[in-house]
C-alpha cells in the first residue's frame, strides 16, 4: 500500500480490506477521495462546524449549484415545498432557504414528477447533491477508521456522530502529512509559447501554460477534473 506516510498506509490498508471484504458496489467502505471530492467534503465539514444542519450546508450548496447552472427558476419553485424549517407548531418557521436532506428524502418523488425539463434538471441537482454527500461519507468513515487504527475509540465515536447531526472534530487527521526532517526546495524554469485555453478543466483555466505542458505530458490530463 502506498501513502504520503506509515499511518496512511495503515488506514488506506484497512479501507482497502474492508472493500475487499464487502465486495458491495456502494459498500461504506468504497472510499474515493479525489481531491475534488475532498474539497467538496471541507466545504461540508466547514459549514457543519458553524453551526449549520447538514440539510441546510445541502441547501446552500444546492443553491448556489442552480444559480450557477442558471436554474434560478427551479430554486424558486422548489422553496415551495422544500425550504428549511425550524421550530414546530405555532413557533415554526420557514427560512428562504432550500432543505438539502428534504429534497434527497423526496428523491424518488422529484425525479418522477413534472415536466420533461423539470424532472431532468432535478434530476441533475439530486446526482450533485448525493456526490456532496457521499463524498462527505467517505471522509468521515477514512478518519474514523484512520482513528481506530490509532487507538483513539473517542476520536472514532466523534467522527461517526458528524452524519447523524453530530458537530465534527476542529480538524480532519487523516487528510494531513506529518513530515519529518528537514525540508529542500528546489526551483525550476520552463520556457514555453503562451497559450489560451477555452474548456472547462478548472486547473487549465487557472494555468493554461501549466496545463498545456501537463497535457503533452499526461495523456488523460485533459479529460480530467478531479
Amino acid at each position: 500500500m502506498q501513502a504520503p506516510s506509515l499511518a496512511q498506509a495503515v488506514t488506506a490498508g484497512l479501507l482497502r480490506s474492508g472493500a475487499l471484504r464487502h465486495s458491495d458496489a456502494n459498500g461504506p467502505f468504497r472510499v474515493k477521495l479525489t481531491s475534488r471530492r475532498v474539497r467538496k467534503a471541507l466545504k461540508t465539514l466547514d459549514g457543519l462546524r458553524k453551526g449549520l444542519t447538514i440539510g441546510e450546508v445541502l441547501g446552500y450548496h444546492a443553491e448556489r449549484w442552480l444559480h450557477d447552472e442558471h436554474m434560478d427558476w427551479l430554486l424558486y419553485d422548489l422553496r415551495t415545498d422544500y425550504s428549511v424549517r425550524r421550530g414546530e407548531g405555532a413557533n415554526a418557521t420557514t427560512l428562504s432557504l432550500l432543505d438539502g436532506k428534504r429534497l434527497l428524502d423526496a428523491e424518488s418523488t422529484l425525479r418522477s414528477t413534472g415536466t420533461t425539463q423539470r424532472r431532468t434538471a432535478v434530476g441533475r441537482l439530486l446526482d450533485e447533491l448525493v456526490e456532496q454527500l457521499d463524498a462527505l461519507s467517505d471522509l468521515v468513515v477514512a478518519e474514523a477508521v484512520h482513528q481506530l487504527a490509532h487507538g483513539s475509540p473517542a476520536g472514532v465515536s466523534a467522527w461517526m456522530k458528524v452524519l447523524s447531526g453530530g458537530a465534527p472534530p476542529p480538524e480532519s487527521v487523516f487528510l494531513k502529512t506529518h513530515r519529518s526532517g528537514h525540508s529542500s526546495s528546489y526551483r525550476a524554469a520552463f520556457l514555453c509559447d503562451v497559450e489560451t485555453y477555452a474548456g472547462s478543466n478548472p486547473r487549465a483555466i487557472a494555468e493554461p501554460l501549466l496545463a498545456g505542458l501537463a497535457t503533452s505530458l499526461l495523456s488523460a490530463f485533459p479529460a480530467s477534473n478531479d
